[in-house]
């Protein structure tokens, strides 16, 4: 049944498939807005905005924002997990892994691991709107989203998982979902990427480890840093 997975979520309500397919697929590799998606599946950018609008009515994708410096940039996201593994990871192999799944897993098991790591964040950003809305945050926030700058004035890239103010209070987030704890040169290279926001701002820290936190990193955590573990996500009620 997971095989037949796109005749199950657009055959009742969607006629093409090939080319919903190809935008789905596009979308799950990262191609995520109309430019990215149409030079990726080589369709016009007029046409495929018109298919993304039955996409996202179809609840099939989300549209999301991201902070790009001090813009905001709208993108797409597979919202249901299982639908954006299949496109990533099944579509174009699904004849090889009829034939040898234990092959084809074994080459993308790193792939799928990076794919996870993202995941994660996905997660986090639920754990954080919950607490958002069960007013554990101290105030109301706007919704979590990431920040993404190519050249900053640190003279390098900044990338936060997720970012979100309140008129004078800045959660920043970071997610780890890696081997190792969750590391003091981490947490220094992020509060690095945090300065580039103004001093007006009482910043705050909410770091996600799948595997803990170094002992320096916990020793130097304060009222401003907290440190949140992969079972604390999934005990918050």
């Amino acid at each position: 049944a997971f095989f037949n997975l796109p005749d199950q979520v657009l055959s009742n309500s969607l006629r093409t498939q090939d080319v919903y397919n190809a935008i789905l697929y596009a979308v799950s590799r990262r191609r995520r807005t109309n430019k990215d998606i149409s030079d990726f599946i080589h369709e016009d950018e007029a046409k495929v905005s018109k298919y993304i609008q039955t996409l996202l009515s179809s609840e099939l994708l989300d549209r999301r924002e991201t902070f790009m410096g001090s813009k905001k940039t709208v993108y797409y996201e597979i919202g249901d997990p299982m639908i954006r593994f299949w496109y990533r990871f099944v579509f174009q192999n699904l004849e090889r892994i009829k034939i040898n799944g234990d092959i084809v897993f074994d080459r993308l098991k790193d792939d799928i691991a990076q794919y996870i790591s993202i995941g994660f964040e996905d997660v986090a950003m639920l754990y954080m709107d919950a607490l958002n809305a069960g007013g554990e945050l101290g105030d109301i926030f706007a919704p979590f989203k990431p920040y993404r700058v190519d050249q900053s004035k640190l003279n390098r890239s900044i990338e936060i998982d997720g970012l979100s103010d309140s008129g004078d209070r800045l959660i920043i987030m970071e997610c780890k979902f890696r081997k190792e704890p969750f590391s003091l040169s981490m947490l220094n290279h992020l509060k690095e990427s945090a300065s580039v926001f103004p001093d007006r701002y009482q910043k705050e820290f909410y770091l996600f480890s799948r595997n803990g936190f170094s002992s320096d990193v916990v020793s130097q955590s304060e009222e401003d840093c907290h440190l949140i573990r992969l079972e604390q996500m999934f005990t918050f009620s």
